[in-house]
């Protein structure tokens, strides 16, 4: 999934109900609002294209990166997700390991 980080209180020519249409004209996939930060979602294959179409329609973009989202979510017990997070845990600790991903909820 492509990733767009947004504020909206920079893009000052843009109102937020403004700015969340046209990011779904451009075929946003969804969108979260994680405290002043609007992340915006779309699939790769539309990614690159609606980027540039946002930078021209001169909004402002914080960040922009890829990310795995799981296409299925596996839902355990607290019990088993205490065990699986210590493992993670240890898996980011290691040297070799850069990013970790998972598709684990709790119950």
């Amino acid at each position: 999934m492509g990733v767009l980080e947004i504020f909206p209180e920079k893009n000052t020519n843009w109102s937020k109900e403004n700015l969340e249409l046209m990011l779904i004209d451009l075929g946003a996939d969804s969108m979260e609002e994680v405290g002043a930060t609007l992340l915006v979602f779309f699939s790769p294959a539309n990614f690159q294209n609606a980027y540039k179409n946002i930078l021209n329609k001169s909004c402002v973009v914080e960040t922009i990166y890829y990310t795995y989202a799981p296409k299925t979510i596996v839902q355990i017990s607290e019990e088993s997700a205490l065990k699986i997070k210590n493992f993670l845990q240890e898996l980011e600790a290691h040297d070799d390991v850069q990013d970790v991903y998972n598709n684990i909820a709790t119950l």
